[in-house]
């Protein structure tokens, strides 16, 4: 046992060194949020200057008597004449002016004028001082109800759940398969290289000398699962930073929770079903001669796994239908499966207990049959092993 941990030691130092697997663990969640800042600012950098108003109509309020809605929408000017609000334009003194020409109560119709984008929130400034000009002269009460909000919607549900609905219980199943699957395929790549590389440069003939075959597999596969893991926790430690960060901030984020139930689910099928792609994958390198020719096969693999995301929608609108069942039970396809459906609704627990059990006993085959054909592949040079020997070396 303890060669195996230094089997696995040595993998995960291995490959956590690697500029690609540091790239892609810290470099793309950089760029990611680096993007969305800019978009962020491009968009709402301006949403604070103010916006102004030319009405040829004689409709709108006097802005003296008008109150904003919101305290924190962006002021409102007043023009007397188009002259006067293009030179306030030009000069950035507002980021836009609307003319409301007079023929406005006939034609419904209202010009903007900006120098790149406004930003949205104008819309809204302006509409609610239409609004409020246009009902001025009535009653309060019925005024109120058209600037604050005509409807308000409350949701009542008659299946036993009193409590508001989580957001975050229908977006992250999402976030956390997709999450799981590059964490997967980017280490797996790895995996497939170093057991194609060792097979044929005769390192692993070497080290099967020193070390049972079963430990040698089970150690790198198990190293290359902790380095998934640091991946995943580097992610979710990202994304949980940046989602107490704005939840302090934001106040339509105040309410939401974090379904920490959700998050164990989708670790406890992530660790078997790491072992279960690694154990492919191991296969695949000690059967092919070239990293491209498996490479093709983690393609196929890539798409069979992803399979449950073209049923999203199925998935969702029936997430008890039968073959929403038949794939969580198939390993292959049971995580992306199990946080889609639990997006919808809720899974009997039969189904969450059968899938996982086969998930684990795949594992341990995948893992059993990949310490077998280590014992034919390892001496196999520029040959390829073929399914025929395998299935005899699984037998014997």
């Amino acid at each position: 046992m303890k060669k195996l941990f230094y089997v696995a030691q040595f993998e995960f130092v291995r490959h956590i060194k690697r500029r690609g697997f540091i790239f892609v663990v810290v470099g793309l969640p950089a760029i990611f949020i680096g993007i969305s800042i800019l978009i962020a600012l491009f968009f709402g950098g301006n949403a604070d200057e103010p916006v102004g108003v030319l009405d040829q109509s004689g409709l709108l309020l006097n802005l003296e008597s008008y109150t904003s809605v919101d305290e924190t929408e962006p002021p409102i000017f007043a023009y007397a004449d188009e002259s006067a609000a293009r030179s306030a334009l030009e000069n950035e003194e507002i980021q836009a002016f609307f003319v409301v020409p007079p023929d406005y109560l006939e034609s419904g119709r209202v010009t903007l004028y900006h120098q790149g984008n406004p930003n949205d929130v104008i819309y809204d400034v302006f509409n609610n001082y239409v609004r409020a000009s246009l009902l001025r002269e009535t009653d309060p009460a019925v005024a109120a109800r058209f600037t604050e909000g005509a409807i308000n919607v409350e949701f009542v549900s008659l299946a036993g759940e009193d409590e508001q609905a989580n957001p975050l219980e229908a977006i992250l199943p999402f976030i956390f398969g997709f999450m799981i699957v590059m964490a997967i395929f980017t280490t797996g790549g790895y995996l497939l290289q170093a057991v194609v590389d060792e097979k044929e440069n005769r390192t692993m003939e070497i080290l099967a000398t020193s070390v049972r075959p079963e430990y040698l597999m089970s150690g790198k596969i198990i190293g290359l699962v902790a380095l998934g893991l640091v991946q995943l926790t580097i992610w979710a430690a990202g994304g949980a930073a940046v989602f107490f960060y704005f939840r302090g901030r934001v106040p339509e984020l105040a309410q939401l929770t974090f379904p920490t139930e959700t998050a164990l689910v989708a670790l406890l099928w992530f660790l078997p079903f790491y072992l279960v792609i690694a154990s492919i994958w191991t296969a695949i390198g000690l059967m092919v001669t070239e990293v491209s020719e498996g490479q093709q096969s983690m393609g196929i693999m890539s798409l069979l796994t992803m399979s449950p995301l073209w049923l999203i929608g199925l998935f969702i609108e029936n997430p008890n239908s039968p073959l929403a069942v038949t794939f969580t039970l198939i390993p292959f396809t049971s995580p992306l499966t199990i946080l889609m459906r639990r997006a919808s609704g809720v899974i009997p627990f039969w189904q969450m207990a059968l899938s996982w059990v086969l998930l684990i006993l795949t594992a341990a085959l995948g893992m059993f049959a990949v310490s077998r054909l280590l014992r034919i592949g390892m001496l196999r040079y520029g040959k390829r092993v073929t399914l025929r020997e395998l299935a005899h070396q699984l037998r014997s």
